[in-house]
């Protein structure tokens, strides 16, 4: 346009000087007037100034086009619709590797210029273009070396008035690659963000200033009984919730909105619309706000912690209830550091003690409650325990405020941390210093009745040996002295008898039967006296042994009953003491005794036998029998003779053991040394 205004100035100025040194061709063609014609050369003055400007300015425009790093061009509308570029800035060889006359020859503008997929988006843009709309693209263009850019084009047809036809389209290209690239990344990093977000198991939602959706996640959407996400947006919580829940989650977020201060982890009760039970939800709400700091909504995330709560509540209770314990518990649980100092205990060892935590916490186990003489002891025991030696059942004294010593049988155990590294000593300690004590006073008394009782068997074993000899004496006396007496007696009576014979007479009679009756006394006499020496000492046990004692014994108890007596016995191939044959021998009678007494039974059979200079003797009947556990009640008269057997027997240094059950009969097991364990130890 420039160079067709100076062409059109230059032509003026050619002919008006032509004029001018020629002035008869002026007059001859032209009539001017000095006047007019001093005009004239003011108006082309006033244009050369024009042109001047005209010319600086646009090289002004062209070289700010130049230094602007957007692309400007002009294209000319050739007949027939035909486009050609007119002007383009020097930049435009970025864009594509043609110059401008190269693409003035073009017969395919948009197909050297545009990517193949944006070619329809580069014909329907021409298209606009001509029908006279301005028109905004974003296209890629094919440039150097394949390579591939976005531009965002303005452009503006230009409409010639005269002609009534688009003649020029003047446009401006800018590179938006990078900003393409980054809205690319931007778009992927949302889709990536929107995939996080929607498999979030929290719910996390956009609202606007009026608490209305903007955007919900998938879990939220699900909690709110939506099919879609769309379903949600725009609503508010009263479209989905109960009214008082809504209102209040109204309400605070109207409060947040106004404050612009966020709410942190907030812990409220929610009820489950579908289920009617109470959930509990942590919840942050965070205010948005725009470039000018003004506060545009909200973002909010809740998280279902209904389990975390029911944990935390059975674990406070669980916490409780074992703090519970460990005040109540009547022994010491006491917690040690890895050096030994003191962490916490319980009441109870504050109890035994007189220290309180406070008082003792912090310092060392050892020299606050251990007395001097166990500290080294102390210590080795605890550095066994904290590298996991336990110790159970250790026990070891501790002093009390009070210079007290007491006695604590310990049981502890390693603590440890996640990660298997030592914390910590937790030991349990119970008081034993009374049990020891009474330990003390028991075996004390233990070794009493120890001594008691063996005194009491020795006793036993005199008296025995003491009432055999009494018997032996006593029935020797009955014998030597009450018996010839009697056979004395018998003797004087027979002669008196034989005498009377002779004589006749009423008062013969009544003498005869007085000597009878007497002699009849003097005969019950002797068998009286006979069964007392023989239940006082049978003279058989002295002069023939055991067994045939046992044989005459039997005979004339059989005569007595109304059951069999049998006895098993071999000959027994060693002497025995006669302590030990006179405590068989009682012990037998006393068990034929209980036997005719309590046993109702058909047959009693004693079995007698020596083995390994042991004499074994078993008195056994199929009577009734008993319960054992009748003999705990010993004070009763009917165990007297059980008990007696039992003591007869550890007297000669045996035993003696009673089997019975009810309707089984009764086994009376006696086992004895065949000598005296008294005449051994001495």
């Amino acid at each position: 346009m420039v160079k067709r205004v100076t062409t059109l100035l230059k032509s003026l100025h050619s002919f008006f000087s032509k004029f001018k040194a020629k002035p008869e061709l002026m007059s001859a063609r032209y009539s001017l007037s000095g006047e007019q014609n001093h005009v004239l050369q003011s108006h082309i003055q006033r244009l050369e100034t024009l042109l001047e400007e005209i010319r600086q300015s646009e090289e002004r425009y062209r070289l700010l086009l130049e230094l602007c790093t957007d692309y400007a061009y002009v294209f000319r509308i050739e007949p027939e619709k035909k486009i050609s570029l007119e002007w383009a800035t020097d930049s435009i060889n970025q864009i594509t590797d043609l110059l401008p006359d190269d693409l003035n020859d073009s017969d395919d503008l948009s197909g050297r210029i545009f990517h193949p997929e944006d070619k329809t988006l580069a014909k329907h843009r021409l298209e606009s273009l001509l029908t006279g709309q301005k028109n905004i693209s974003e296209f890629r263009v094919v440039g150097k070396n394949g390579r591939v850019r976005w531009y965002r084009d303005i452009g503006c047809p230009i409409w010639d008035g005269i002609h009534q036809e688009i003649t020029q389209i003047y446009g401006v290209a800018q590179d938006i690659t990078h900003q393409k690239l980054f809205e690319e990344k931007l778009l992927k990093e949302r889709d990536l963000l929107r995939t996080l977000v929607d498999h979030l198991p929290d719910d996390i939602y956009v609202k606007d200033p009026q608490s209305r959706y903007l955007l919900v996640n998938e879990p939220l959407r699900r909690h709110l009984g939506a099919a879609t996400a769309q379903e949600v947006l725009g609503k508010t919580d009263v479209d989905f919730k109960a009214l008082r829940s809504a209102q209040r989650s109204f309400e605070e977020e109207q409060a947040l909105l106004q404050s612009g201060h966020p709410q942190i982890s907030h812990i409220e009760p929610l009820t489950d619309q579908k289920t009617g039970t109470q959930k509990w939800v942590l919840t942050t709400k965070i205010p948005m706000r725009d470039p000018h700091s003004q506060v545009v909504g909200l973002v909010g995330m809740s998280r279902d912690i209904t389990h975390l709560k029911m944990a935390e509540d059975a674990l406070r209770r669980g916490r409780d209830f074992a703090e519970g314990i460990i005040d109540t518990a009547q022994v010491i649980i006491l917690v040690l550091g890895t050096t030994g100092h003191i962490v916490r205990f319980n009441h109870y060892l504050e109890e035994i003690s007189g220290y309180t935590l406070d008082e003792v916490q912090g310092k060392s186990w050892f020299t606050t409650f251990i007395p001097p003489e166990e500290w080294a002891r102390s210590r080795s025991l605890f550095s066994q325990a904290i590298n996991d030696v336990q110790t159970q059942g250790v026990v070891s004294p501790i002093i009390t405020k009070g210079g007290d010593i007491r006695e604590i049988e310990w049981y502890d155990k390693t603590l440890k941390d996640h990660n298997n590294n030592t914390i910590g000593l937790l030991a349990i300690g119970q008081d034993i210093t009374d049990r020891r004590r009474f330990e003390k006073e028991r075996n004390q008394l233990f070794e009493a009745v120890r001594k008691q009782g063996e005194q009491l068997r020795a006793l036993t074993q005199q008296l025995a040996k003491t009432q055999e000899v009494e018997r032996r004496a006593l029935t020797r006396e009955l014998h030597d002295q009450i018996g010839q007496n009697l056979t004395a007696l018998d003797l004087n009576l027979n002669i008196i008898q034989t005498q009377l014979v002779i004589n006749s007479g009423r008062a013969n009679e009544i003498i005869w039967s007085r000597i009878k009756d007497s002699l009849d006394i003097i005969s019950q006499t002797g068998d009286r006296i006979r069964d007392v020496m023989t239940h006082l000492r049978p003279q058989i046990l002295d002069d023939f042994g055991l067994i045939a004692a046992l044989r005459w014994y039997i005979d004339l108890f059989a005569s007595r009953v109304d059951f069999s007596v049998i006895l098993q016995a071999e000959e027994l191939n060693l002497k025995l003491a006669a302590p030990v044959e006179d405590t068989l021998f009682r012990i037998a009678q006393e068990a034929l005794t209980n036997a005719a007494k309590h046993a109702r039974p058909s047959l009693v059979t004693l079995t007698i036998s020596s083995y390994n200079d042991m004499v074994y003797l078993i008195i056994s009947d199929d009577g009734v029998g008993f319960a054992l556990a009748d003999q705990a009640a010993p004070a009763e008269k009917r165990h007297w003779g059980l008990i007696t057997m039992a003591e007869r027997a550890t007297a000669i240094g045996g035993y003696c053991r009673v089997e019975s059950q009810p309707g089984k009969g009764t086994r009376v097991i006696v086992e004895a040394p065949h000598l005296d364990h008294n005449h051994i130890s001495r």
